[in-house]
C-alpha cells in the first residue's frame, strides 16, 4: 500500500511545484501539506526507534536528558505506601505523574484482557520527553528530501506541522512506558495509530532548561508547537488512552515464579535452559534490549551479601603495575595465556566487574576529601544546568537533590580545570588527579579486553581475508582508547566523562539506629552507557554487580572498606560490549542503602559525542562482513550509536 501512495504523492507535489503561482484549485493547501509531510514520515518511520523498554522488573525507570544513568526515582510507577494507594477508581501515583481509569469501573469481575480508557499525566523531566521529541524533529527535517524541494512559502506550514508531529510522537511513546510499568499496554486499532487520534491530550506545559515550568498551558498540540523548542522538555495530560493488562514474556514469568532462580537451577541440573538467551545480535536495537533483558531478571532481593569466592581468579584484586606491564610489551602468540589478561578477562566475563589495586593512596584519599566537603556545602553550589561548551547537548554539571540521593556531577575541561565553577582551586586538583589515576588503569583494562576479544574471534573465525593478517589488534586497541574514549574533554572544552560524586541514603530507615540494618536498592538495576564505569571503594558498602557466573548480586567492596583509598571497581558499560564484540557484556549493577547513608564517586568513561566508528580501523577488514553489530555503528558517531540505544546521550 505505501509503496502505491508515494508515488501518487510525488506527482501531485509535481503538479504543484509546477503551478507555483496558481496552485491546482482542486487541491487544497491543507492537502498539499500533509502529502508533503507523509513524504517526510515514510522514509523516517523506517529508521524511528522508540523508546527503549529498559525498566527495573516491576518499576520501569526512564532515561532522561539528565546525566544521572538510566534510572530516576519520580517516574510514573506503582507505589504501594500507604500515603499513595490506589483508589477505586484507579488511580495512582502523585504530583506531576499520576494515572486513573476514565471512566467508573463496574463493580463485577473485569477479565484482565478488557480494553477500557485511562487518563494519565506525565512529567517531561522522569519521561524524558525534551531529548526525544529533539531528536525525532531533527531527524525529520534532516532526513526530508522533500522539505527541502518544498516552496518556500511553505517551508514554515510544515516545519510547524512536523513540530506538532514530533511532540505527539513523543507523549505516545513516553504513555506507552508509562502504561507499561504500571502492568499496562497501549491498545490502538489502525485509525488510531496517527497523530492526535491516540488519546486526548491537553494540559501541556513547556519546561525551561532547569526543568521549571514557563509559559501558560496549552490545550492542544498547534498552540504548544508554536512556542516549542525542539529538544525542549515539556509536562503533558493525555486522556481516553485504551489499554490492557500487559501480558508477561516467558522471562518475566519466570522471574515471577521463580523469584530466588532454584528452579532455574534445577533446570540447569537436568541440562534444560528455561530462559531463552540470543547469542547473536543483529542490531544495536537488539543489543539494548537483551541488556534490558538481563536488567529484568536480576532478582530484587537487597538482603544476601556475596563476596566471591576468594580462591577464584576473577574475584581477586588486580594491581595497576599487573595491567601496566602486561600493555607495555604484549606478544601475540602468547597474550591469551597471560595471567594478567586470564585474571581480567574472567572477572569481566563471568563476575561484571573487576577490582583493581591503585597501590597509592594519594588520588583518593584527597578525592574523599572533596566529596565530604561538598557534601557538607552543598548549598554553595548551582543547580543541575547544560554545559554548553561540550559537543553535545545532554552534559551537565551542577547540583540535584531527590528523595534518596543527591548528586553534584562535575567534568573536567581541556584546560585542567574542573566544572562547576564553585569548586575550590584544592577541589579541582583533587578530582583531577583521581581522574588521572581511574583513567589510567581503566584505558589499560580497555585495550587487554578489546585485544584479547580480537585474538579470540581470529582464532575462531574461518573468513579470515588476506588483507586482516596485516591487522593489529594492540594498535587498533591503542587507537580506539584515544580515539573514542573521552578522557578529558572532545572538540567541545568540557569532558562528556562525569566525574559524579554522590550521596545515598534511605528515609525509610532511622539513620541513629545500627540495629535495623536492612539494605534499601536506592538506584535501580541498570547497565550504563559507558566504556568503564570505575567506581572508588567507598567506607560504605553498597554497589552491587549481578555476577551472571553465581547467579547472585556480588558486593565487592565488602572486604575491601578498611582499606579503600586503594581501590577502584571497574564496571564493564555497553560500548565496552561493542569494542569486545559481545564477549564482555556490559555489567548490571544497582547501589542499596542501610541505616548509614553512603557516599560514593564514580567516574562514568563516556565516548566523544563526535568521534566515529571505523571498523576497518579498530576491528579489521573481515569485521565489516562478519559482525552485523559492527556493521551498523561503521562510520557513525559515538553519539548516533548511543542514540540507537537509547533515549538521549548522556
Amino acid at each position: 500500500m505505501m509503496e502505491e501512495v508515494v508515488p501518487l504523492v510525488v506527482v501531485l507535489i509535481i503538479s504543484f511545484v509546477d503551478t507555483t503561482k496558481h496552485p491546482c484549485p482542486t487541491l487544497p493547501m491543507t492537502t498539499i501539506k500533509t502529502l508533503l509531510v507523509s513524504l517526510i514520515l515514510v522514509p523516517f518511520a523506517q529508521a524511528w526507534i522508540s523508546i527503549p523498554a529498559a525498566h527495573h522488573r516491576h518499576s520501569f525507570c526512564v532515561s532522561t536528558e539528565l546525566s544521572l544513568a538510566r534510572y530516576r526515582p519520580d517516574t510514573n510507577q506503582r507505589n504501594d505506601d500507604a500515603s499513595n494507594e490506589s483508589t477505586d477508581d484507579g488511580v495512582t501515583g502523585q504530583g506531576s505523574n499520576w494515572l486513573e481509569r476514565s471512566f467508573p469501573i463496574p463493580q463485577e469481575k473485569i477479565d484482565a484482557k478488557t480494553v477500557m480508557d485511562y487518563n494519565l499525566g506525565l512529567s517531561g523531566v522522569s519521561f524524558g520527553t525534551g531529548p526525544l521529541s529533539g531528536r525525532m524533529y531533527a531527524a525529520m527535517t534532516k532526513r526530508s528530501s522533500a522539505l527541502q524541494q518544498a516552496p518556500r512559502e511553505m517551508k514554515d506550514e510544515i516545519l510547524g506541522t512536523l513540530r506538532i508531529y514530533a511532540m505527539d510522537f513523543t507523549a505516545k511513546e513516553a504513555t506507552k512506558v508509562a502504561l507499561n510499568q504500571n502492568g499496562l499496554e497501549m491498545v490502538l486499532q489502525d485509525d488510531e495509530q496517527d497523530e492526535g487520534m491516540w488519546g486526548v491530550v491537553d494540559s501541556i506545559q513547556l519546561l525551561d532548561e532547569n526543568d521549571q515550568p514557563i509559559g501558560p498551558m496549552y490545550d492542544d498540540w498547534e498552540d504548544a508547537a508554536k512556542n516549542w523548542t525542539p529538544g525542549q522538555a515539556f509536562d503533558f495530560v493525555v486522556r481516553q488512552v485504551p489499554a490492557k493488562v500487559r501480558e508477561l514474556s516467558l522471562e518475566e514469568l519466570l522471574q515471577a515464579l521463580d523469584p530466588d532462580g532454584s528452579l532455574r537451577e534445577e533446570g540447569k541440573a537436568m541440562n534444560m535452559n528455561l530462559i531463552p538467551t540470543t547469542d547473536d545480535l543483529q542490531s544495536l536495537e537488539d543489543m539494548a534490549g537483551e541488556n534490558r533483558r538481563r536488567v529484568e531478571l536480576s532478582p530484587q532481593d537487597t538482603e544476601s551479601v556475596f563476596t566471591g569466592y576468594p580462591e577464584k581468579r576473577g574475584y581477586r584484586v588486580i594491581t595497576a603495575d599487573a595491567l601496566r606491564d602486561c600493555w607495555q610489551q604484549p606478544d601475540r602468540e602468547s597474550f591469551l595465556d597471560n595471567p594478567t589478561v586470564l585474571h581480567v578477562m574472567d572477572a569481566l566475563v563471568s563476575h561484571g566487574c573487576l577490582v583493581v589495586d591503585l597501590q597509592n593512596t594519594n588520588p583518593l584519599e584527597g578525592l574523599w576529601k572533596t566529596v565530604e566537603e561538598v557534601f557538607a556545602s552543598k548549598d554553595t553550589f548551582s543547580p543541575l544546568r547544560t554545559a554548553t561548551e561540550t559537543g553535545s547537548s545532554y552534559a551537565k554539571v551542577g547540583y540535584i537533590e531527590y528523595d534518596t540521593m543527591a548528586f553534584l556531577e562535575t567534568r573536567r575541561t581541556s584546560d585542567g580545570a574542573m566544572l562547576p565553577d564553585e569548586l575550590s582551586s584544592e577541589q579541582q586538583q583533587s578530582l583531577q588527579d583521581a581522574f588521572a589515576s581511574i583513567w589510567d588503569v581503566s584505558r589499560n583494562v580497555i585495550r587487554i579486553a578489546m585485544a584479547a576479544s580480537a585474538l579470540e574471534d581470529e582464532a575462531n573465525n574461518d573468513d579470515m581475508r588476506e588483507d586482516d593478517i596485516n591487522f593489529d589488534p594492540f594498535q587498533a586497541a591503542d587507537w580506539a582508547v584515544e580515539e573514542l574514549v573521552d578522557h578529558g574533554g572532545s572538540r567541545g572544552s568540557v569532558s562528556m566523562s562525569p566525574h559524579r560524586l554522590c550521596r545515598y541514603f534511605s528515609p525509610s530507615i532511622d539513620a541513629e539506629s545500627k540495629d535495623d540494618q536492612k539494605y534499601k536498592e536506592v538506584f535501580g538495576a541498570h547497565t550504563d552507557s559507558t566504556f568503564i564505569t570505575a567506581v572508588p571503594v567507598a567506607t560504605v558498602p553498597g554497589l552491587e554487580v549481578y555476577d551472571e557466573a553465581a547467579e547472585r548480586w556480588y558486593r565487592p567492596e565488602a572486604l575491601l572498606t578498611s582499606s579503600h583509598c586503594r581501590y577502584v571497581v571497574l564496571v564493564p558499560g555497553e560500548f565496552l560490549q561493542l569494542l569486545t564484540r559481545q564477549e564482555i557484556l556490559a555489567g548490571v549493577h544497582r547501589v542499596v542503602v542501610g541505616a548509614e547513608q553512603r557516599f560514593s564517586a564514580p567516574l562514568l568513561l563516556r565516548g566523544r559525542p563526535e568521534a566515529v566508528w571505523n571498523v576497518r580501523r579498530y576491528f579489521g577488514p573481515s569485521a565489516l562482513s562478519s559482525n552485523s553489530l559492527l556493521q551498523e555503528c561503521d562510520g557513525r558517531t559515538m553519539e548516533e550509536i548511543h542514540a540507537s540505544m537509547q533515549n538521549s546521550f548522556q
